[in-house]
């Protein structure tokens, strides 16, 4: 093993030469460091239309104890354009993504505190291309006792939304791992609860990504003990559940995945295989989720280590961050790289991004087959700063852009830095979500046909109105329902014919059933 760290320390030394000597010769001014003297952590990293580039995370400002989620965009070169903040000194917000939409506004997913100063509620908002509140929803517990958290989000071709909640109600030991409906103007639908089987091996499991694939599926990335894959058809229906075992004792963790053109699945992985310390590792799975392999990037040479966000360049190269160690104890000392590999994981470049292990990194490929990376890292001032660095893909600083380009072109005016308000409009208290059978099948009506009495049963209970009409299109009866969602109507009176009984919830019609009077 010593030689080992011999070679690892031989080749630190060359590639911080190397890397230094590039910076010279190329001359592109990266990377580029902002964030003020807060501890920046970065969540997300995405392209806007024009170019620009979208991160997201959330500061806290040294010994102030407050938090505010924040959405920075920069142009090519990686120069702040603006940024927008959300919270106020008297709650906390966090952003864990941001995903561009169909009208090219923002999909933001987080957290906050407005509501319940010691708990933290699901929090889900669009912005639209101007970065103003379109629509704001928090899924609020009007208890205390536990934490939720929006982890995730994707927009839908007919501009729904599928959000992923982390924890649910503080139900930690039951419900873990959720996917929340909501429509296009931030209304929450239904909550469909995943991993609910009785499988021993399903505890404590956590969700970290969601990932639209080709088929209009969602896949959700995360782990238990192990690398875990949850795969949803259209409908938010369960289709297979894959808990990722390199080989009996194996252990891992997984916070992203990427789909090839055949419907395959790559992810990022931090992997424990027998004989193995915890390495950087690529794991690849089929469309039916079975295992097909996975690759230790750096071996057997190193003493700690893992890797997360990856992008496929082609078919036979993938480009992965990850960070390593090769010496745990005493002294804890670390990098963090970008590699290439094949789509077995073999090593076929690297490039040395920070002497730090971790760092919330990110990486995108852009559409010009560009690749970006953002990561936070200490500096002297004792905040973390974040560092955005642009290479092409021989890993090396991309040149800069000097050609005029015009951005945010379809807002009419300037995008100002401000400060926004969470002043959401919608809000839900989470226990009272419907699940998505409840809410596809929201009413009940019985007898049919009937003579002298019907009874109505309503998942939406809270709120709610029922109106029945006849076959003409004339209200008969309009009553609001209980909060037990029970009705029972005497129809003694009602004409013989069809009738049709309408669920209202806060003015919005739901769902109708036709019942026939004999």
């Amino acid at each position: 093993m010593k030689n080992n760290y011999l070679k690892i320390w031989g080749y630190t030394i060359l590639t911080v030469l190397m890397f230094n000597v590039g910076a010279s010769v190329f001359g592109q001014d990266w990377p580029k460091i902002f964030g003020d003297n807060n501890f920046n952590y970065i969540k997300e990293l995405e392209e806007d239309y024009d170019g620009g580039i979208l991160i997201t995370g959330f500061e806290e400002p040294a010994y102030q104890g407050l938090g505010l989620g924040f959405l920075y965009k920069t142009d090519v070169n990686g120069n702040v354009l603006w940024k927008k903040t959300f919270g106020q000194e008297d709650y906390y917000v966090g952003l864990n993504s941001v995903e561009k939409t169909i009208d090219n506004g923002y999909l933001l997913a987080g957290w906050t505190n407005k509501y319940e100063i010691d708990w933290w509620d699901p929090l889900f908002i669009k912005l639209n291309s101007c970065g103003e509140i379109e629509w704001c929803s928090i899924l609020h517990a009007d208890y205390g006792g536990g934490s939720d958290f929006g982890i995730d989000a994707i927009e839908l071709n007919d501009g729904s939304v599928i959000g992923l909640v982390r924890y649910y109600a503080g139900q930690y030991e039951t419900t873990r791992i959720s996917l929340v409906k909501f429509d296009k103007f931030g209304n929450s639908l239904w909550v469909q609860h995943l991993a609910q089987n009785e499988d021993p091996d399903l505890h404590n499991e956590e969700g970290y990504k969601l990932l639209l694939t080709s088929d209009s599926s969602y896949l959700v990335t995360g782990a238990i003990s192990d690398p875990l894959f949850i795969l949803c058809d259209s409908m938010g229906n369960e289709k297979w559940l894959t808990l990722w075992e390199a080989d009996e004792g194996s252990g891992g963790i997984s916070f992203n995945t990427v789909e090839d053109k055949y419907g395959n699945f790559y992810s990022g992985a931090r992997l424990t295989v027998s004989g193995h310390k915890p390495s950087p590792a690529i794991l690849k799975t089929d469309k039916n989720g079975n295992e097909l392999y996975y690759g230790l990037i750096l071996g057997d040479t190193i003493a700690n280590g893992g890797a997360s966000p990856l992008t496929i360049y082609n078919d036979t190269s993938i480009y992965i961050l990850g960070s390593w160690q090769y010496n745990h104890y005493p002294v804890d000392v670390g990098f963090t790289e970008l590699f290439v590999t094949d789509t077995l994981g073999t090593l076929k470049n690297r490039r040395l991004v920070y002497e730090y292990y971790g760092g919330g990194n990110k990486l995108l490929k852009t559409k010009d087959d560009k690749f970006l990376v953002v990561a936070a890292y200490p500096n002297v001032s004792n905040s973390l700063k974040m560092y955005l660095w642009k290479m092409n893909k021989f890993l090396e600083d991309d040149s800069l852009y000097t050609q005029p380009i015009t951005y945010d072109s379809l807002c009419n005016h300037q995008i100002s830095t401000d400060t926004l308000d969470l002043n959401c409009g919608i809000f839900v208290n989470i226990d009272e979500l419907p699940s998505k059978t409840e809410y596809e099948n929201p009413i009940k009506v019985w007898p049919n046909p009937a003579k002298s009495e019907i009874n109505i049963s309503v998942t939406y209970s809270r709120g709610s109105v029922i109106i029945l009409y006849d076959n003409e299109g004339k209200v008969v009866e309009q009553l609001d329902v209980p909060l037990n969602g029970n009705i029972k109507i005497n129809i003694s009176s009602f004409i013989k014919g069809l009738y049709y009984v309408s669920l209202l919830n806060n003015k919005r019609q739901l769902n109708t059933r036709k019942f026939i009077v004999e």
